[in-house]
């Protein structure tokens, strides 16, 4: 993916529960699941995913690490040496940059059983190509000083600044402009993936060409693609690349603001002086700044759409940019072939989050029993006996049937029943008839299953009276 990864390598090695080993020493042992990173991700992008569906499958997580920043064919190299190692049992899911690593690995001999990949630009990367050439750079830096503009003049200046509720906003939106700025560019600039990554580039040229797509189609019996799919509104592409609402929030607060301070000035043009003890101390020098920063940061949404190479659409509400993840147009993001199965749009989901989302999860969870992972089978129910059914008071010489009921434990149960704790009948049959005699009596059962054993008994009173006595 093209965000710095949420946990930091020392959390993830104090977890337990899945871990990131090579997959050769499960392969031939059981099935295996292979989590592979994307752009500035590691081995622990998926692991909230992998934890979330153990308990699901039967399977090894693996959870690979092959350097984000080599190129596709090295990563898928080591992919396929340390994670899948000739014809395997493998299941690959790809994030971003990683499912393109897996199909990179199938041209270099990986078999997998599935190859799921997510928010994978399969028709290339448009923003790689901005990154490499420049765009991102000029555009990033345009929208870092339209957020400084009028977040920096009034510091240290108005004394009711915090009471404006102002610095403490533009401190979040800067910082995650800042994020974002460090995670396109911090390193990248040694990233040697960037430039296969461009759509027009010779390695993703061939990664769609008819040729290759029918050979991976020959090896892979399960393909499928998987993306988000937001629409453009304000805050959606800042939430896109800050990976969460909260960030959309104050991307969209900020904006409306500026957009008060567009208005302040429309005002001022219009003879109309509004808060007048704060307009003659400080209008003059602060409104060229928040309208500067106003006029570049309102267009962020276009700006962002330009940067991903989506398409924007003028309108009555100003415009919309075309569907996507925040990061690659939906359609980009389609595994090319026709015996591909369905793509699945997995809704208003940015880049960011396709790997811990409860969207993401369950359809992950539905492919993957289509591709044929094995269940997990749930543990066997233990033996479970009803009370012994029959009648409690017998005349001597009447018959009395009783039984039980018995379901769960491993294996047919068998029924043992006994009078007075001697034998009288073993094997399937749930129920027992007996002739009373001339005194009270217990007809016990002892069920078995496996090496489980319950055992039901019941005290039959036998009265005085006879069948023919009592007639």
């Amino acid at each position: 993916m093209f965000l710095l990864p949420h946990r930091t390598r020392a959390a993830i090695q104090a977890a337990v529960l899945i871990a990131a080993v090579p997959l050769g020493a499960a392969l031939g042992q059981q099935d295996t699941i292979v989590w592979q990173h994307g752009f500035g991700g590691d081995d622990g992008t998926w692991y909230s995913m992998a934890v979330q569906l153990s308990p699901v499958f039967n399977v090894h997580m693996a959870r690979a690490n092959t350097g984000w920043q080599r190129r596709f064919v090295d990563q898928a190299d080591s992919l396929r040496r340390g994670y899948a190692p000739g014809p395997s049992r493998a299941f690959l899911v790809g994030h971003s940059f990683g499912g393109i690593v897996g199909r990179e690995a199938v041209r270099q001999g990986s078999r997998w059983k599935a190859l799921i990949t997510v928010g994978t630009p399969n028709e290339g990367a448009p923003i790689a190509k901005s990154i490499v050439n420049g765009t991102a750079s000029n555009t990033i830096s345009n929208l870092t000083f339209a957020a400084t503009l009028p977040w920096i003049a009034p510091r240290g200046r108005l004394d009711d600044w915090e009471e404006m509720m102002l610095e403490g906003t533009y401190d979040v939106v800067l910082d995650k402009v800042a994020q974002l700025a460090t995670s396109l560019f911090v390193g990248n600039a040694s990233s040697l993936v960037l430039p296969d990554g461009d759509p027009d580039s010779p390695f993703m040229t061939d990664l769609r060409s008819t040729t290759r797509v029918i050979n991976e189609e020959a090896q892979v019996p399960y393909r499928q693609s998987m993306s988000g799919n937001i629409s453009s509104s304000r805050g959606s592409y800042c939430r896109a690349a800050g990976g969460t609402a909260q960030v959309a929030q104050v991307c969209s607060a900020t904006t409306i603001l500026l957009d008060l301070f567009y208005m302040w000035k429309y005002l001022q043009y219009s003879g109309v002086t509004p808060w007048d003890s704060f307009y003659y101390g400080t209008y003059n020098s602060l409104a060229p700044l928040w309208l500067g920063g106003a006029l570049q940061f309102r267009d962020v949404d276009y700006r962002w759409c330009i940067l991903i190479g989506a398409t924007w659409t003028n309108n009555a509400t100003g415009g919309s940019c075309s569907t996507s993840d925040g990061l690659f147009e939906e359609w980009r993001t389609r595994i090319q072939g026709t015996g591909a199965f369905p793509h699945v749009a997995l809704g208003d989901i940015g880049h960011g989050e396709l790997t811990q989302h409860g969207t993401t999860r369950n359809e992950l969870e539905k492919s993957l029993k289509l591709a044929g992972a094995p269940l997990r089978l749930a543990p066997p129910q233990s033996l479970t006996v009803s009370s012994l059914a029959g009648p409690g008071y017998l005349e001597p010489g009447y018959s009395g049937e009783y039984s039980v009921s018995a379901y769960g434990g491993i294996g047919l149960p068998n029924f043992s029943w006994r009078v007075d704790g001697i034998l009288m009948q073993s094997g399937a049959a749930e129920s027992f008839t007996y002739v009373a005699g001339s005194s009270d009596f217990t007809v016990s059962v002892t069920v078995t299953a496996g090496a489980e054993l319950v055992t039901r008994s019941k005290v039959v009173t036998v009265g005085t009276c006879g069948p023919i006595a009592c007639e």
